[in-house]
């Protein structure tokens, strides 16, 4: 058996009512629900907005929660109140990090705090938790865009070690004038460090776009 918020279901137009008093007025053949509390392949599916609209790209999920439970009943200022719940703990964030990014074990100790609430709920907790996952998600993004291309390069840098080695302190020129030309002082010419550099900067492309595949396939933006 599962809990739900009254819904304003003592307000004499339907219009004003949310959750499930507003989808018992519907007539019965359209109060059948996608979405499932207790199935979280259906939860992830559910996103926000800055301004506190909730909504989904799964058409009939977003049809869910606005057709048939009325989530962003404007009579209710449910956007507004989620917006402020929101704002309140950004600053929270702002506040504790003294205007510092803020870790990810900062974020993941806030997040194990609203999942793990088994009693009372912090009300609007779902606009919370999404937005504390993808901080994290952006955090998760960051290290692995850059450890790979970070591993990229060194790997690049150490094939030209290599061929140092195998031509006794030479490195194999591919053409003349400025760039194909050995800098003073070192063995590597411009256009070898641009290949190390680039090598790198190709591989962050390729992991960025795979994680921003991975973020629109699984939802959670």
């Amino acid at each position: 058996m599962l809990a739900v918020c009254l819904g304003n279901r003592d307000a004499n137009d339907n219009n004003h009512k949310s959750c499930d008093a507003f989808r018992g007025s519907l007539p019965p053949h359209k109060q059948n629900l996608t979405v499932n509390p207790l199935n979280s392949n259906t939860l992830i599916n559910i996103k926000y907005k800055d301004n506190g609209i909730i909504y989904s790209d799964n058409q009939d999920i977003n049809s869910d929660l606005n057709d048939k439970l009325n989530l962003n009943c404007i009579a209710q200022l449910l956007p507004d109140c989620r917006a402020n719940v929101l704002r309140a703990l950004q600053e929270k964030v702002m506040e504790d990090n003294s205007g510092r990014t803020a870790s990810k074990e900062y974020f993941k100790k806030l997040l194990d705090k609203y999942t793990k609430q088994d009693t009372y709920k912090v009300p609007y907790v779902g606009i919370l938790i999404k937005w504390l996952e993808s901080k994290l998600l952006e955090k998760r993004k960051l290290v692995s865009i850059f450890i790979p291309s970070i591993v990229a390069s060194v790997m690049t840098f150490l094939m030209y070690i290599g061929e140092m080695f195998l031509l006794n302190g030479y490195l194999y020129n591919f053409g003349s004038g400025t760039i194909f030309n050995s800098i003073p002082g070192i063995v590597f010419a411009p256009i070898d460090l641009l290949i190390i550099v680039a090598s790198g900067c190709v591989t962050a492309l390729i992991f960025s776009l795979l994680n921003r595949k991975n973020s629109n396939s699984a939802e959670l933006l």
